[in-house]
Parts: C-alpha cells; structure tokens; sequence
C-alpha cells in the first residue's frame, strides 16, 4: 500500500487542494517505508489528484478536503481519510498499525469571498481574497 500524506512544511495540511507537497510512505509489514516528498501541482485539487495517480497512491491523509475532492479521488481508485494532524510520520505509523481513527472534514464548498466551512465547524478562509494570499484553517 502506498499512502500520500497532504503536508504543509513538517505537518498534515489543512487543505488538500492547497498543500505544499505530498509525502509519500509505503506499506513494508506493518510499518512505514522510506519516504518520497512529492510537490503539489499549483493548479488546485484536479492537479493535485493527477501527481497522486501518478505516484501510484492507494490513499491519501489530510486534515481537511472538499467533497468534489473526495468524489474525484474516489473515482481515481485512492481512498481518502481526512482529519489527521501534526506528524505524518506518526499518522502513518498509527495507520499501518489499524489505529488511525479518521475525522470527517469535507468541506462543503468556496464562497464568493474564498471561504469554506463543514459540518464539524472546520472553516478555512484565504487572507486577501480567493485569489491570493495564505490559507488559514479552524477545526473548532
């Protein structure tokens, strides 16, 4: 098994669409293999679903990610567990290990001004608009 962790710098990213890189663990008898860090298309998550085909990923961990997201990552055959934070290296050793309890964070859509929120009281905004700046996420 292959599995893509969304990161952000050392730590799970908040959203899939906007992560920085992915980082990339094999399955090797229960434990996490050696890791390949593989940059994140900057054209959104349609981008980023093909540089996960590409690496031939079976699942991906992220914090938080939109349902159009989920849907086409699904339909790509690669399984999606989202929720996660802090380390990957940790993440993926509890999920190797049947420990890893995912959250639902799917996000239900942008508003006009860049923001998005779920059910589960994540909201993510982008300072500046939807058109630049950083993102920022809340997992109330």
């Amino acid at each position: 098994m292959r599995i893509a962790f969304a990161c952000d710098g050392t730590n799970v990213s908040d959203h899939f669409g906007r992560c920085r890189s992915f980082r990339l663990y094999e399955d090797r008898d229960g434990l996490p293999g050696p890791v390949q860090e593989v940059p994140n298309a900057p054209e959104g998550h349609s981008a980023a679903i093909s540089v996960l085909r590409a690496a031939r990923v079976d699942a991906v961990i992220v914090g938080g990610i939109g349902s159009r997201a989920v849907e086409l990552l699904e339909m790509a055959g690669i399984a999606v567990h989202p929720g996660a934070s802090g380390s990957p290296d940790s993440a993926a050793k509890a999920l190797l290990a049947g420990r890893f309890e995912a959250v639902e964070q799917v996000c239900s859509g942008h508003g006009h001004d860049g923001r998005h929120a779920d059910k589960n009281g994540h909201e993510c905004s982008q300072h500046g608009g939807a058109s630049k700046g950083a993102w920022t996420c809340n997992h109330n």
